[in-house]
């Protein structure tokens, strides 16, 4: 078999090629020294924190009437996916920066004293209302 060459014109092996050229009771000596390992939940102080972006969790989701998905047509619901993940990409200051009417973003408190609003806080049972 024609082993091909880098351009350092040393072969290069196949990992079964190299796993042939190790005796099967040889045992390398390593030793690692736990200083040089990386705490990866640690954040690295040396390197400017970025403001975090929007995310989205469907973990309160709900199918109710008036706010579920059942009557979307497709075409809406790829839009919908399609603007959930434009938004993403900004972090709340960003976003707060392009969102404006024109661009169909519109968000506001709801005054759930309305008559016109068609559905009451008692009836969002999958999330908890402020206190």
């Amino acid at each position: 078999m024609a082993k091909n060459k880098r351009r350092n014109n040393t072969p290069r092996l196949t990992f079964k090629e190299i796993l042939s050229q190790v005796n099967p009771g040889e045992v390398p000596d390593v030793q690692v020294d736990p200083g040089e390992v990386p705490d990866v939940n640690k954040p690295d102080a040396t390197k400017p924190r970025r403001p975090p972006k929007f995310s989205f969790s469907f973990r309160f989701f709900k199918q109710i009437e008036n706010f579920g998905l059942s009557k979307a047509s497709s075409s809406w619901f790829v839009s919908l996916l399609e603007r959930l993940k434009d938004i993403s990409e900004n972090t709340l200051d960003e976003f707060l920066e392009i969102a404006e009417p024109s661009k169909g973003y519109r968000f506001h408190p709801i005054n759930w004293a309305q008559p016109n609003i068609p559905i009451q806080q008692a009836n969002l049972v999958s999330i908890r209302a402020p206190t």
